[in-house]
């Protein structure tokens, strides 16, 4: 019998464990990150001044993303519901524009948002 992920999700006991089964029932890598660990900077890239106007460095976060090799690749960003209003635009950003400051995402990312209601306790 062919394993399905809804057979592997019974296994399993997290959100994380989960997606990296999925992740990996769809053939693509997963980068994890945490909200409530990350400044806006590491999601919209460093200033950097040169001459008369500022460029953004690549965040690693997305440099870790293009490493991935074949066409597809999941994010997976936890604890969004814990944001400050610091991060409200770069999580915006993207999500609805699907890129990193001015940077675009990788073709074939797929982006994974989770967080814990208050009563779970977590």
């Amino acid at each position: 019998k062919t394993e399905t992920i809804r057979d592997v999700s019974d296994r399993v006991a997290t959100k994380t464990e989960a997606l990296r089964a999925a992740a990996g029932f769809t053939g693509s890598a997963m980068v994890e990150t945490t909200f409530a660990t990350i400044l806006p900077e590491d999601l919209t890239g460093l200033p950097k001044g040169e001459g008369d106007y500022v460029r953004y460095l690549k965040p690693d976060l997305l440099r870790r993303l293009e490493a991935i090799p074949g066409p597809f690749r999941t994010l997976f960003i936890d604890e969004c519901n814990a944001v400050g209003p610091q991060m409200q635009v770069p999580m915006m950003q993207l999500v609805l524009e699907r890129r990193m400051g001015p940077h675009p995402l990788p073709a074939g990312t797929r982006i994974v948002m989770a967080g814990n209601r208050i009563s779970d306790r977590a």
